[in-house]
């Protein structure tokens, strides 16, 4: 990725309190302005908060004008490169062939792709071709989590460090449970919640 876009010359950049659908076109006019130099939507978040990346220039261009169009902040975030942007598709070339030539088996349980917020296909010669295009699209974890709820999901774990979905589920669906692991620590917590998340679905 950061072969793809050398430091400094891309940007992201979080926006809260403005819904995506005026990001989206603060975005196209920027990017259109700017001769097709990107800012695009990276991340749907919750539905307060969705985060953008592109070229470093589109991305300030385009950050005074969300607080402009009613933003609560704007808050441009410290990483190495425009992730989730089409400036990231040489990346996604770069991990085509590895992708090509590793064999993938079909779920036995159904994985969410972030890419379509859908259940990943039957088909495991798909996988490949969903993997490589999430390096440069957006996650849509908003839908991702209205799925979840549409299937009668009841409660979410976040494995890993941080909890950054676990605090933005409860903003996107209320209903549903979330909570995080990553110390060892918190075993004899999860296993409480566990069967607690066990007795709701056998209720």
């Amino acid at each position: 990725m950061q072969e793809a876009v050398p430091v400094g010359e891309g940007a992201m950049a979080a926006v809260i309190g403005l819904d995506a659908d005026s990001v989206e076109e603060i975005c196209h006019q920027v990017t259109v302005e700017y001769g097709g130099e990107p800012v695009e939507m990276a991340n749907f978040n919750s539905l307060e908060q969705v985060v953008v990346s592109g070229a470093a220039e589109a991305v300030h261009e385009a950050m005074p004008r969300f607080t402009e169009a009613g933003a609560k902040r704007v808050i441009e975030l410290q990483v190495s490169a425009p992730f989730h942007s089409s400036l990231m598709v040489r990346a996604a070339e770069g991990l085509q062939p590895m992708l090509t030539h590793t064999q993938f088996n079909a779920f036995e349980t159904p994985v969410i792709a972030n890419l379509t917020a859908q259940p990943y296909p039957d088909n495991p010669g798909d996988y490949p071709m969903i993997l490589a295009a999430q390096i440069y699209n957006s996650v849509r974890w908003v839908q991702t989590v209205q799925d979840f709820h549409e299937k009668g999901v009841t409660h979410l774990l976040e494995v890993g460090p941080g909890k950054v979905l676990r605090m933005l589920t409860p903003k996107i669906e209320p209903a549903i449970k979330a909570n995080y692991i990553e110390k060892p620590e918190q075993l004899e917590e999860l296993r409480s919640w566990l069967a607690e998340a066990r007795e709701t679905a056998d209720a």
